[in-house]
C-alpha cells in the first residue's frame, strides 16, 4: 500500500511538472509572438515602403501544387499561399508577373528583370546570383516510367535509358553533375516531360513527387508508375537577387511570421489527398529490421522467462525434496532418541529392582 501511494504521488508530480512546462512554453511562445509582430528594422520598413508594388515576383506557371496558373490565370499553389501571407503580415504587395515557361523565368531573373522567385531550390551555381531564405517546402524526387517497365530503378540502373527532366529545374543540374553518363533528354516543362515518357519518346522522367501526382491526375495519364527515388529533395526557398541583401532579410522575416498552424493548413489544403507518398525500399528495410529486432527482444524475454520459471520450478522441487529428507531425518533421529530414552528408563527400573 505504501508503494502504491508513492507511485500515485510520482504520477501527480509528473503531471504537475508537465503542466508547468507546457505553460512556460506557451508563455514564452506568446511573448515571442508578441515581440515578432513587427520584426522589421526601421531601415527594412523604409525600404519596403519605397518599393511597395515594385518588387517583381515570378513563379513556375506549371508546377501544381507548388506554384502555377489556374484556368482563370490566377497565381495559385502552396507557394502562392505563402506569398499572400507574407504580403498580409508585412503589409505590402509584390508585382506578381506570369511568364509562360520556367526557362523564360530563369532567363529574366538572371537579367534582374525579376527580383524574387517564390519557390526555388538552392544550388552552388544559383548562389552565385541569388540569395536564399531557409527552405519552407521539402519534396522528394522520384523516377517515373511506363507500366511495362517493371523493375525498381535508381539512377545507376538507368544506363541505356533515355531520361527526361525539366530544363532549368534543380533536377537538370543534379543529373548532369552526378549522372552525366546517362542519355539525358531535357524537356521544356513538366507536362512535356510527362508526355515524352508516356508516349515512349523517353524511358524515365525524374521530377518532384507532387508535380508527378498532380499532372498525371490532371491529364488522365494512367500508364506511368513510380519506379524509384532519387537521392535528392526539392528544398524550396524564396530566392531574391543578390545585389539586394535587404530583400532577402525581409523575405526571411516574413516567412518566420507564418505560424505552424498556418503552415499545416496550407499543406493540408494542397497535399494531403492528392499525393500518394512512396515508401522507399530503404524505409521498408528499416521497418523490417525494427520489427525483427522487436521480435527478437520479445522471443529473448519469453525464453528467459520460461527458463527462469523452469529454474524456479526445479529449485522449488529440490527444496521440497530436501525438506522431505530433512523431515525423514528428523523423524528417524527422533525415533532413535525415543528408543534410547525408553531403553534407559527400563535399565534404571531394573537397577532399582536389583536385577542388574
Amino acid at each position: 500500500m505504501r508503494e502504491r501511494g508513492q507511485f500515485k504521488s510520482l504520477i501527480k508530480l509528473a503531471v504537475l511538472l508537465t503542466t508547468v512546462s507546457i505553460s512556460c512554453v506557451l508563455l514564452i511562445t506568446g511573448c515571442h509572438r508578441d515581440q515578432s509582430k513587427d520584426p522589421l528594422t526601421a531601415e527594412e520598413k523604409a525600404w519596403l515602403t519605397t518599393n511597395d508594388g515594385k518588387i517583381v515576383l515570378a513563379h513556375d506557371p506549371n508546377a501544381k501544387p507548388i506554384d502555377y496558373l489556374d484556368d482563370k490565370g490566377e497565381f495559385r499553389g502552396i507557394a502562392a499561399d505563402y506569398v499572400h501571407l507574407i504580403e498580409k503580415k508585412l503589409n505590402f504587395k509584390f508585382n506578381i508577373v506570369h511568364i509562360k515557361t520556367w526557362d523564360a523565368v530563369l532567363k529574366k531573373a538572371k537579367r534582374k528583370e525579376i527580383d524574387v522567385l517564390c519557390a526555388f531550390a538552392k544550388t552552388p551555381d544559383r548562389e552565385k546570383w541569388l540569395l536564399f531564405t531557409k527552405p519552407y517546402i521539402v519534396i522528394p524526387t522520384v523516377i517515373l516510367v511506363r507500366e511495362d517497365i517493371k523493375e525498381t530503378l535508381t539512377p545507376d540502373k538507368m544506363k541505356g535509358m533515355k531520361v527526361t527532366f525539366t530544363n532549368g529545374w534543380v533536377t537538370d543540374e543534379y543529373l548532369k553533375k552526378n549522372y552525366g553518363y546517362l542519355d539525358l533528354v531535357p524537356s521544356i516543362d513538366e507536362t512535356n516531360a510527362m508526355n515524352t515518357v508516356s508516349l515512349g519518346r523517353a524511358d524515365a522522367w525524374v521530377t518532384a513527387l507532387t508535380v508527378a501526382s498532380i499532372l498525371t491526375e490532371k491529364h488522365k495519364i494512367t500508364n506511368l508508375r513510380v519506379a524509384g527515388e532519387v537521392d535528392l529533395e526539392f528544398k524550396l526557398a524564396i530566392a531574391s537577387r543578390k545585389d539586394w541583401p535587404i530583400l532577402n532579410q525581409i523575405m526571411q522575416k516574413g516567412l518566420s511570421l507564418i505560424s505552424q498552424e498556418e503552415r499545416s493548413a496550407i499543406f493540408n489544403k494542397w497535399i494531403h489527398i492528392e499525393v500518394k507518398r512512396l515508401i522507399s525500399t530503404k524505409l521498408w528495410l528499416g521497418f523490417i529490421i525494427a520489427a525483427a529486432t522487436i521480435l527478437l527482444i520479445i522471443i529473448t524475454i519469453l525464453t528467459w522467462n520460461r527458463t527462469l520459471r523452469r529454474q524456479v520450478g526445479q529449485r522449488t522441487k529440490e527444496l521440497e525434496e530436501h525438506s522431505e529428507r530433512l523431515e525423514e531425518m528428523v523423524e528417524d533421529r527422533t525415533k532413535k532418541l525415543q528408543d534410547a530414552q525408553e531403553k534407559m528408563v527400563r535399565s534404571e527400573k531394573l537397577v532399582a529392582l536389583g536385577k542388574l
